[in-house]
């Protein structure tokens, strides 16, 4: 039986459910001993403690009684509000308080756009990582709600035979509750804050990035957004009709000084529209605009036509300081593709990431009087991601050139390209040149000849920078178990993905006999490999020999319930340095195999894979 509520606790929430109600009531607060008002002050509502904090002598009444309940001197109660929040005492921990009403709201999180669409690596190298420790919880919960605010605009606009004035539009009862609007007493407060409009006033100086759809692009929606005065990055999905464009218009314009990220999905645009577009992004007095990271995705219309890509391209002359473009399926062709290398090497000196992705650049190499030969790179690219676009091993020829003009290159995804052990081999020479830290070479149809030659060739370089390797989806056999364990003794690479490799018993048990030791390795990728009952054996050996793994990636390998028994055992004696065990999608589920097993993290699948072993 749960232990019950003590007074103290109880007479905490009464005091709490008093200040939700109405701003006198909160103001009291102020007044109470500094050790009773730590304990309220994470029992209140979102908007109780949000509309107490935007309170004028709040900040400096907080911090006084912090520096009062401490016995310290004046000296101390002169720290910046900023530091008692987020570094402070324990009375301090406003930003606690926010975490866990966050948490409480979306336990599964809500992860930043920025890590979605780019890869760790190269959220890393743009300097884009934002510690958890200095997150500012307060505003990614307003700015959460305000998108889950605009999702539910959506939605009744989908449901509405008529065009609904966002202004006058009212929160679904769901997300009221959530903020606590409807626990303040006054009825005409309460129908107030339940309005969209309200909540874009009170909370929108909160808001970094939103998320637009084009069915609510509306006049409306850019009056709601003016309360948005640091708004960084907008993601516009299904904007189509040129109503929605002239609005986003407006709304781009209003934003261009603080606008950094801008996505389009899903988006068409006609050669005039783009043009308005560039037009309103761009700085008053200037030719150019301050956006540092454009994500086009699935926005086809855009390189339709020559003329089009023509026009694209004079958009990105505007966005000159990009540091980042990501092209995704936009069926760009050669001629697009010819004018964009050479945009980015004459006219984008900061550009540090190019994706170009899932564009089938087919016959790239017929181009080669009028198109690689004749472009020199930007010196400033650091990331190459061309995955998914049909290249074959005469098109990377083509490349050769242009990887010997990017220096600085770090990050090369050739992923998704049949380029086979011809195109591998042509490759080869550019590694020993380039200082790559990541390779992936996912699905290129790589023979285990090719592979082994790949491995020999990393282990024998003089200075070898490479920290990732990616060479999954590319059928090696169970041949490949020793060349693998060879690699892994040399300590080059210290995250290797090779799942989907057709290793099998087999190639599991010659990993396991060859491995002696893996003194760099952290992460380890062998999902899909069809273990089988020689998974457990291979898992004890990772273990027992000396390595540095953090991660193992076990997913989808047929273990049964015996395999996993066997899993566990190994992690109760040397699991202590791992932090993730992924043994999702195998045969068994049961969850108390590894219920006394603290650490590490063990993913498991709520139900047992289907999986079909026939070939």
């Amino acid at each position: 039986m749960a232990a019950a509520t003590s007074l103290e606790k109880l007479c905490h929430q009464a005091i709490a459910k008093l200040a939700n109600r109405n701003e006198a009531n909160r103001k009291n607060l102020l007044s109470l001993p500094p050790h009773l008002l730590a304990e309220i002050v994470p029992l209140l509502s979102p908007v109780a403690l949000e509309l107490l904090q935007c309170e004028p002598d709040f900040n400096l009444t907080f911090a006084m009684k912090c520096a009062e309940s401490q016995f310290v001197e004046t000296k101390v109660a002169k720290r910046s509000f900023y530091d008692m929040m987020y570094k402070g005492c324990d009375l301090c921990s406003l930003n606690n308080a926010w975490k866990i009403k966050f948490s409480q709201r979306w336990p599964s999180g809500f992860n930043r756009r920025i890590d979605i669409l780019l890869s760790p690596s190269e959220v890393e190298l743009l300097n884009l990582h934002v510690e958890e420790a200095t997150t500012d919880w307060r505003q990614r919960f307003w700015e959460a709600h305000l998108q889950e605010c605009l999702n539910d605009a959506v939605a009744q606009a989908s449901i509405s035979h008529h065009q609904v004035n966002l202004s006058d539009m009212t929160l679904s009862k769901n997300l009221s509750e959530m903020a606590g609007f409807e626990l303040i007493d006054s009825e005409s407060e309460s129908k107030a804050a339940c309005m969209l409009k309200y909540s874009f006033s009170q909370f929108g100086k909160h808001a970094r990035y939103l998320r637009l759809r084009g069915a609510i692009c509306t006049k409306e929606l850019c009056c709601l957004l003016d309360f948005c005065l640091d708004l960084q990055h907008l993601a516009c999905y299904h904007i189509d009709t040129a109503t929605q464009i002239n609005h986003l218009c407006i709304l781009l314009s209003q934003k261009k000084e603080t606008l950094h990220v801008l996505e389009f999905r899903n988006c068409r645009f006609a050669e005039n529209e783009l043009l308005k577009i560039s037009s309103s992004l761009t700085l008053d007095g200037k030719d150019h605009c301050q956006l540092r990271h454009l994500f086009v995705h699935s926005s086809r219309t855009l390189f339709r036509k020559s003329t089009h890509a023509s026009v694209f391209i004079l958009f990105l002359h505007a966005c000159r300081a990009l540091e980042s473009l990501v092209l995704v399926d936009n069926q760009i062709d050669l001629l697009a593709t010819s004018k964009l290398f050479s945009t980015i090497s004459t006219g984008m000196l900061h550009l540090s990431l190019f994706h170009l992705r899932e564009n089938e650049l087919i016959g790239l190499s017929e181009l080669q009087s009028q198109f690689l030969p004749q472009v020199s790179i930007s010196m400033s690219l650091k990331a190459l991601d061309i995955r998914s676009n049909y290249l074959r091993s005469h098109d990377i020829k083509e490349f050769v050139s242009l990887f010997h003009a990017m220096p600085l290159l770090e990050l090369l995804n050739l992923s998704d390209n049949p380029i086979g052990d011809e195109g591998l081999a042509m490759l080869l020479p550019v590694l020993q040149v380039l200082q790559l830290s990541e390779l992936s070479l996912s699905a290129c149809d790589l023979s285990i000849k090719g592979a082994c030659f790949l491995l020999d060739e990393l282990t024998a370089m003089s200075k070898c920078h490479l920290r990732n390797l990616d060479i999954s989806h590319n059928y090696f056999g169970s041949s490949m178990g020793a060349a693998l364990a060879k690699f892994l003794r040399h300590g080059i690479a210290e995250r290797v993905d090779v799942g989907d490799i057709g290793l099998g018993a087999n190639g599991s048990l010659s990993l396991e006999s060859a491995l002696q030791d893996m003194p760099k390795l952290s992460h380890l990728i062998l999902r899909k490999n069809r273990l089988g009952a020689a998974g457990a054996p291979l898992f004890g050996k990772l273990l027992a020999v000396p390595n540095s793994l953090r991660v193992v990636d076990f997913s989808s390998n047929l273990l049964d319930r015996q395999c996993l028994q066997s899993v566990a055992n190994h992690l109760r004696l040397h699991g202590g340095m791992l932090d993730l065990v992924d043994l999702r999608n195998n045969l068994a589920k049961d969850p108390s195999i590894f219920s006394s097993i603290k650490q590490p993290e063990v993913l498991l699948s709520a139900v047992g894979a289907l999986y079909d072993d026939d070939p």
